[in-house]
């Protein structure tokens, strides 16, 4: 309600001043009445609309984001999908390959370093309870402990497909070391 509506209200006789108050008909007793609550009102009603404004505003705002955000998104899966449906040239091919490779490599070797620490740690072990007077049991345990590396070493070339040609060097490796499997007690 502008100033110019309570101007005109203001001269409104006493007789002819009614005010609507949230859906009902009041009848007022005199001009000031009239003007108070319809002030009142007014100022309701430009409290409610800010904030109405505000969450207007706000939804607004959050809904932009919203749209950028899927903005960024499309864009990045349509770029990505791009890459994807692009062919690689055979260079680009063997380049991506090589360097696929060579993360893998080294994935390898560091596993192969562990792998020979640990089997290293092992041995050193077994030597020091060789070296030293020990009960016969520790020499069962350590017979198991080479068993279990040796079963797992064979059990992961079996998993690979590669089992046959492990045991292949292997009796090669004893034939030329001159041990036979199955001739050790």
């Amino acid at each position: 309600m502008t100033t110019r509506d309570l101007r005109r209200l203001r001269q409104l006789p006493q007789e002819d001043l009614t005010a609507i108050v949230e859906g009902e008909v009041v009848k007022v007793q005199d001009r000031d009445e009239a003007l108070e609550i319809i002030e009142e009102l007014s100022a309701k009603h430009r409290q409610e609309k800010q904030a109405l404004q505000s969450e207007v505003t706000k939804l607004t705002q959050e809904k932009q984001s919203n749209e950028r955000l899927l903005a960024d998104k499309d864009k990045k899966i349509n770029d990505l999908s791009k890459k994807l449906d692009t062919p690689l040239s055979p260079a680009q091919a063997r380049q991506k390959e090589e360097e696929l490779n060579s993360k893998l490599l080294d994935q390898l070797n560091v596993a192969t370093l562990a792998v020979d620490s640990g089997l290293a740690r092992l041995f050193d072990a077994i030597q020091t309870i060789h070296d030293n007077p020990h009960p016969t049991d520790i020499d069962a345990a350590c017979e198991n402990a080479l068993f279990h590396t040796l079963e797992r070493l064979l059990a992961l070339s079996a998993d690979l497909g590669i089992s046959a040609h492990v045991l292949s060097h292997l009796e090669q490796w004893h034939a030329e070391n001159g041990l036979f499997l199955g001739n050790e007690g």
